[in-house]
């Protein structure tokens, strides 16, 4: 399995490709809401290290591939 990078990263993509596929809107859709939210939720503390944020940045990385792929999709056809 390939390293996932760091979590920030990841968040910024993830939100770039939401705004790729909202348009200007899309800090009002429910999917920018939830994205924060969750990526809020699962921070790592330094008094602990939580298996759920490395699951959680892991769905995120490849929710952000599918978005990614729908777009490059959508513009070769």
């Amino acid at each position: 399995m390939a390293a996932l990078g760091a979590p920030l990263l990841t968040l910024r993509a993830l939100l770039r490709e939401l705004r790729h596929s909202a348009g200007r809107s899309y800090r009002d859709s429910p999917a920018y809401r939830h994205v924060l939210a969750a990526f809020r939720a699962h921070r790592v503390t330094s008094e602990k290290l939580c298996r759920a944020q490395q699951e959680l940045h892991f769905q995120a990385a490849t929710y952000l591939c599918l978005l990614r792929s729908v777009r490059e999709h959508e513009a070769l056809h």
